[in-house]
């Protein structure tokens, strides 16, 4: 494999992950008190279970299709969804309607 190949294929394999991980970086984090899309991991707990754990209420469990829309008057909720394995925990207000239903 000659030099010029092996920098293509680095750089068809560098601008997929470094779109991806910048896309995530500006997505909203969580507001203390405020709604939250709940994602879990593919193969742990559900989303509802995670919520439930932390000590949440679910608002809309079927309104997204990412995951669920929860809220707890306890400003510890997001760390303790992320402690019990939630993937990500991103503020349900902030997100576009396609991402959470009609915006909690």
């Amino acid at each position: 494999m000659n030099k010029h190949a092996l920098v293509a294929g680095l750089a068809l394999l560098w601008f997929p992950i470094t779109s991806i991980v910048a896309t995530l970086a500006v997505l909203p984090g969580a507001t203390p008190g405020a709604p939250v899309l709940v994602l879990s991991r593919p193969f742990g707990p559900s989303a509802e279970s995670l919520v439930t754990t932390a000590g949440g209420y679910l608002i809309d469990q079927g309104a997204s299709p990412l995951g669920v829309v929860a809220t707890s008057p306890s400003a510890s909720f997001s760390s303790r969804l992320k402690a019990s394995g939630a993937l990500m925990v991103l503020d349900a207000a902030l997100l576009p309607g396609f991402m959470c239903g009609a915006n909690a």
